[in-house]
């Protein structure tokens, strides 16, 4: 079966946050067990060990997401980009 994209939801014990992951899987099984092996990915070595964080962790939800493998993260406005250019252009001159 081909991957698709799907967005898992992730909390960890004792966390204020919930972690928000773009997963590649063959299914939204397939995507919950990888959600909950990257806990820990970002940094190691900091805090719980990567066993106990991934122990205390669950999948809140997972759910397709995309269409042909692409998915959008962000609209921004146009003019962000412009300002940007402009500052960039004063800054080389």
């Amino acid at each position: 079966m081909a991957e698709k994209l799907y967005k898992a939801y992730v909390k960890t014990l004792d966390h204020p946050h919930v972690l928000e992951m773009i997963v590649s899987a063959s299914d939204g099984e397939a995507a919950a067990k990888k959600a909950l092996s990257h806990v820990k990915e970002a940094n190691p070595e900091k805090g719980r060990s990567v066993a106990e964080s991934q122990k205390n962790s669950v999948v809140l939800a997972v759910k397709a997401a995309g269409k042909n493998g692409c998915i959008v993260i962000n609209k921004l406005p146009l003019v962000i980009f412009e300002e940007i250019s402009k500052t960039v252009a004063k800054k080389g001159a």
